[in-house]
């Protein structure tokens, strides 16, 4: 078959990751095979490294080379393609073990996992030695899978699958420094006498074999059935089966203009109305100046006004993010104490109304309260938005076009940067 030829030249001609990328982006999906069974083997250490657990190491793998596929038009080659699908397949596992109420015990990992080092024994070896190998081995892994996590994952990158220090750095987000000094700690936690024994059988530890090889291959072609070709125009493929998005869920704002959430559009206008009031006051003060004071009277009236409205498509976002979530919880504090601040100028403004150009003490007060309080309300309006995503477009990409295109942000702008790898 056609297919099975292209394989075959793609072996022979021992094409690079980026041209192999190239190609499927391209739409010869199945020279995709060609980078999941060179990259199978690491990925499993990977992630076996982080769950102690040889179905849920293969379940990551499955998921990273399908997120992989999906956002394979991100790929630049500014890193090597290894390095970027290994930084996924890390998420993929750091998410997973995150998500667990309890991690197995390591005895019940072992007991699962077949005796997977079975294979280690060398070629031609004489039974006694083949059982050496073999013993020393299940050592050997039993004493990497009991150093802590942080270093596990470096002695696995670095020692076992002989990843460099700048590319070990890249996939885990640390500086070069920072893997030298964690590496000197997992090697330094492990006893010498055993490594200098085992360094023959290290880089056989944690082997993936054909056949497990060959059920990753088939059941990532499996999920990827139902995903849309990559586009020509570089946009982002668009998947009908995966269930699990590269990123957690975003919570859509359901008051929009133009595209853009109302509650944020209008929300900078009272903020920076009642802000500056504030600063006047202080100018005022200063200066003793009565006009300045009027000026404050009528920004604060201002923004009291323009925070209200802001309030009301506010509250229909909240009413819209998931009840029992931590962006809930956030959300009604950041509520709250919006409605604290609104509430407080009112007072204020209310105690100036006799005389604006005179305001007594206590309305200074309350303004530079509501003010202080102000700053920690915008900061929880960041965390909703920047880390919980609340107001977020759920397929927000650096590259998606304008919101007043009519087009939805999963397509990709005809020019514009894209995300590095």
């Amino acid at each position: 078959m056609a297919t099975a030829a292209l394989l075959e030249q793609a072996r022979q001609e021992a094409w690079s990751d980026e041209q192999v990328v190239s190609r499927v982006l391209a739409g010869q999906t199945a020279l995709y095979e060609l980078l999941m069974r060179r990259y199978n083997q690491r990925l499993y250490r990977v992630a076996r490294a982080i769950l102690h657990d040889n179905t849920e190491a293969e379940d990551v793998m499955q998921d990273a080379y399908v997120r992989a596929y999906q956002h394979l038009s991100e790929f630049e080659g500014r890193a090597k393609f290894s390095t970027w699908l290994t930084r996924i397949a890390v998420h993929e596992a750091l998410a997973r073990s995150r998500r667990r109420l309890r991690f197995q015990s390591l005895g019940n990992s072992e007991e699962s996992n077949g005796g997977i080092m079975g294979s280690l024994a060398s070629v031609g070896r004489d039974p006694e030695e083949a059982t050496y190998d073999r013993e020393l081995g299940e050592v050997l892994e039993k004493a990497i899978l009991r150093l802590p996590e942080d270093y596990r994952l470096i002695f696995m990158l670095r020692d076992v699958e002989g990843m460099s220090t700048d590319e070990t750095a890249e996939c885990l987000n640390l500086t070069p420094e920072n893997v030298k000094v964690r590496l000197h700690r997992a090697r330094a936690g492990l006893r010498r006498e055993l490594f200098a024994r085992a360094g023959a059988t290290t880089a056989e530890s944690f082997q993936f074999h054909d056949t497990r090889c060959d059920r990753v291959v088939k059941n990532v072609f499996s999920g990827l059935r139902g995903i849309n070709e990559p586009e020509s125009n570089g946009g982002l493929p668009e998947s009908t089966m995966l269930s699990k998005p590269l990123q957690e869920e975003r919570t859509e704002s359901k008051a929009r203009l133009f595209g853009h959430p109302i509650h944020a559009m209008l929300t900078v206008f009272p903020l920076g109305l009642l802000a500056t009031a504030v600063a006047f006051d202080i100018v005022g003060l200063a200066q003793a100046g009565a006009e300045w004071f009027r000026i404050s009277f009528w920004m604060i009236a201002a923004g009291i006004i323009g925070g209200l409205l802001a309030a009301v498509f506010g509250l229909a976002d909240l009413l819209a993010i998931p009840s029992g979530t931590r962006a809930q919880k956030i959300a009604l504090l950041h509520g709250g104490g919006n409605v604290v601040v609104v509430l407080l100028f009112i007072v204020s403004w209310f105690l100036r109304r006799p005389v604006p150009e005179n305001p007594p003490t206590g309305a200074f007060v309350l303004s530079f309260v509501a003010v202080a309080l102000a700053v920690i309300t915008g900061w929880l309006g960041g965390e909703l938005v920047y880390r919980l995503g609340v107001g977020v477009d759920k397929d927000a990409h650096v590259n998606a076009p304008s919101s007043l295109s009519g087009r939805p942000a999963k397509e990709a702008a005809a020019q514009g940067p894209r995300l590095a790898a």
